[in-house]
């Protein structure tokens, strides 16, 4: 398969879209309230961080005392607009004597280091405030307090055990809330001006803070905090104080940028447009004139700030190719795509910018990357790293640690310090990690979406209601939805036809960006006639004053090749993959290379031998007692005849791992052909009757048993079953070769007998399973198998 749509917590049967959304993402309704509503009001107290008051404190007490202050912040947009926030409110509100310093990316590294603050000269300052680092800094504020200098520390990153002995720190992990308060460095710091301006001026919320939310939004979206709760509101408030305007430097940028004639500004505008330039300058040179572009009010000194921003961009895009084309050309000379990861390093690469490299690398080959800038002159490497979703990066580090200098970051980045020399070995130690933790599925990349949309139910309601969760951002992307639908028409446009454009069976018109490749390959199946699939999502389109529902494409595959996309659904019972419809032997071939021994249920014979022959690798079952310990998954070739039937396999599967793998790759017509299997061995009540009113009765008392049912073209089974009713409501008896047929007092009530209510059971619990299957979305079905696998065995007998 080339990727999974995969389906997170899928057993949600919301009836309206946006709840299911909700519930799939595991967001509460108060956490993520409409975006009209967004309101100030409603933030977080900032009394809820520890070390707020105390903070509090100190500044007004500095303000007091004219103390002299220095803003300490980072070279990324986040330490950027932090400081440049607190700057700003301390020389406005407070009238406080400020400076600042940003440390070089290349002369000081990340964070407060000693070297640094004795350049700076502790005699020149009296509290040292500390935003988006100085968490880690515990021999830096030791340091500062034999000189009676205080330090106040305002950071998002995660703490170590030991923590600086600063007058106060606010972190998003010391708060008197249950749960981790994921904001970035500058939403900390805008919660500090709010509890500086409630001692104040006794309030919250006021023009002058709100004026302050745009920096809040450039910081907190370009540093990938999630757009949930508090970050949320701050960004969707800041987004809007940025499309409206106000800040020179800002307003200068988005000129350049091209974004001062919109309306509305996207959180991915800002990721993607607004915030790199004030991002290159940390990257390649100092920081400094980022921070100046956002203080300054002089819009003539803001063009040329802006200009030299701008340049720094697009020689940092220059750079950032540079190293793309030197990275891929090694990948093809290597065995990278074997191994299932490249570790490589070059003296030409710049430091600043192999990140951003490595994360598009990993988007390319779906594979973890690290890059590596080496210094010529001290034999050292500045690496980082981009991981897949199955790999913790960290993780993979802390493991090779012996041959690194240095390393730091999280699941999915990261960071670190190797001498040249050491590269070889750490290659080999990370390559033998990542053997024994990731297996072939773990490297099968994933295309996530929210939940499933029929062509007709799709409206202006729908787009309306998925508009009120935004802003949309990293943490709470905007909604994707999957789509099953015929086509009317397909063609390529846009240059070089990059682009695909289509029209629904229903009359919908849709877009995919980058498709136009897939054209061909989608072309060779008639438009009309065949089912496609598509992952998509509803938006507005304005051409010439008019206003048009249509969808944007994120993929597409015809229904024959959805052994190539198959839907996973994922949650904490189970893994099941749908990819009903597709080619079966090539989903075999490619799951039977997988860790651990996969179960083909299947009922034919004939069919099964041939499998046997070609697939000796799996296991070839008709029901759940032919499992054995070797099997991890279960993969049903022919669908189950009963929930029942598949609780007993995931069961089974279940004792040795958390959750089972499921695949389904049996076609929808296949339930029709169990359901004839099931007409076949167990009859109805009509045709029961009809045996008995127009058959038996008419043969008088005794009947032949190998002639009873002579003409009558059913099975064995079937005659076997309608025998053994008529026995047990004691209308014939059996006796050696005869049947004895009685003539019963009273009207045959077929409930009277066992074996009916048991094969009853047997249709209706069939009728339930394949009305469930025979639906695009499983949703439904899954909620109510894992109903049935959690409860306990009496129960489910009942």
């Amino acid at each position: 398969m080339e990727k999974v749509w995969r389906l997170k917590n899928p057993s949600i049967e919301e009836n309206k879209i946006v709840d299911q959304i909700l519930k799939r993402r595991e967001i509460s309704e108060h956490e993520i309230s409409p975006a009209g509503d967004l309101k100030l009001v409603d933030s977080l107290d900032p009394g809820l961080f520890e070390g707020m008051m105390s903070a509090v404190e100190k500044l007004l007490k500095a303000a007091s005392e004219n103390s002299r202050v220095l803003v300490y912040g980072d070279y990324d947009v986040d330490g950027i607009t932090s400081s440049a926030l607190l700057i700003e409110y301390f020389r406005e509100r407070l009238q406080l004597d400020v400076s600042y310093y940003l440390p070089d990316r290349f002369e000081d590294g990340y964070g407060i280091n000693r070297e640094t603050l004795k350049k700076l000269g502790p005699e020149n300052y009296d509290l040292l405030v500390a935003v988006d680092c100085g968490i880690s800094a515990v021999s830096e504020v030791e340091y500062l307090r034999e000189f009676d200098i205080d330090t106040l520390i305002i950071d998002h990153h995660r703490p170590s055990e030991k923590l600086p002995e600063a007058s106060a720190i606010i972190s998003p992990f010391f708060t008197d809330k249950d749960e981790e308060l994921n904001l970035a460095g500058v939403g900390l710091a805008f919660k500090l001006c709010q509890a500086l301006e409630q001692s104040l001026k006794d309030e919250q919320v006021n023009e002058y803070l709100e004026s302050k939310l745009d920096l809040v939004a450039l910081g907190t979206i370009a540093d990938l905090v999630p757009l949930r709760s508090e970050n949320r509101l701050l960004a969707g408030l800041g987004l809007e104080m940025i499309a409206r305007g106000g800040r020179p430097g800002l307003e200068i940028i988005k000129e350049k940028v091209g974004l001062d004639r919109e309306e509305e500004i996207s959180a991915g505008q800002i990721g993607f447009i607004l915030a790199p330039p004030f991002n290159a300058a940390g990257r390649l040179e100092k920081p400094d004139p980022a921070l100046e572009l956002l203080l300054i009010r002089d819009r003539e000194e803001a063009k040329s700030l802006a200009d030299d921003l701008i340049k720094l961009n697009s020689r940092r895009q220059n750079i950032q190719e540079k190293i793309r084309n030197e990275a891929e050309n090694k990948i093809a000379e290597s065995s990278a795509p074997t191994l299932k990861m490249a570790v490589m390093a070059s003296e030409s690469w710049h430091r600043g910018v192999v990140g951003i490299v490595a994360s598009q690398l990993v988007d390319k080959y779906d594979i973890p990357i690290i890059l590596i800038a080496l210094d010529e002159k001290t034999g050292m490497g500045r690496g980082s790293g981009r991981s897949i979703s199955g790999l913790n990066l960290y993780e993979a580090l802390q493991s090779c640690s012996k041959n690194i200098e240095e390393f730091g970051g999280h699941k999915q980045a990261a960071g670190l310090t190797i001498s040249e020399d050491r590269i070889d070995s750490f290659s080999q130690e990370f390559t033998r990690y990542i053997k024994e933790e990731l297996s072939e599925q773990d490297y099968i990349p994933a295309q996530n979406f929210d939940g499933f949309l029929q062509p007709a139910d799709l409206n202006r309601k729908i787009h309306g209601d998925i508009q009120k969760l935004k802003p949309f951002g990293w943490g709470n992307p905007e909604p994707l939805f999957a789509m099953e639908t015929s086509l009317r028409e397909m063609r390529k446009v846009g240059q070089n036809g990059g682009h695909l454009k289509i029209k629904t069976g229903d009359g919908i018109s849709g877009i995919g960006f980058q498709l136009g490749k897939r054209y061909s390959e989608l072309k060779r199946y008639n438009c009309s006639k065949n089912k496609f699939k598509l992952i998509c999502k509803p938006f507005l389109n304005s051409w010439r004053g008019s206003e048009n529902l249509e969808i944007k494409i994120k993929d597409i595959i015809v229904q024959e090749r959805s052994h190539l996309r198959p839907i996973k659904y994922e949650d904490e019972d189970i893994l099941l993959f749908d990819a009903r419809g597709g080619n079966k032997k090539d989903y075999l071939e490619v799951i039977s290379g997988w860790e651990g021994r996969s179960a083909v249920n299947i009922y034919n014979r004939r069919i099964k031998e041939k499998l046997k022959h070609k697939f000796g690798d799996l296991l070839f079952i008709s029901s759940p007692d032919q499992l054995d310990d070797s099997c991890s998954r279960i993969v049903y070739w022919d669908p189950p005849f009963s929930l029942e039937e598949m609780v007993s396999s995931v069961r089974y599967l279940r004792s040795g791992e958390d959750r089972a793998g499921v695949h389904f790759i049996f076609s929808r017509a296949q339930l029709d052909q169990n359901s004839s299997i099931i007409d076949s061995k167990i009859p109805h009540k009509e045709f029961l009757r009809d045996i008995w009113l127009n058959y038996l009765r008419e043969n008088g008392e005794t009947v032949d048993r190998s002639e009873i049912f002579a003409g009558k073209d059913i099975s064995d089974d079937l005659k076997k079953e309608i025998l053994e009713i008529f026995s047990e409501l004691e209308a014939l008896e059996f006796e050696n070769d005869k049947i004895l047929i009685k003539s019963p007092s009273k009207n045959l009530n077929f409930h009277e007998s066992v074996r009916y209510n048991e094969i009853t059971r047997i249709r209706e619990r069939f009728a339930e399973l394949e009305k469930m299957l025979k639906r695009t979305d499983l949703s439904s079905f899954i909620a109510k198998f894992e109903d049935r696998l959690n409860k306990p065995e009496e129960e489910r007998a009942k």
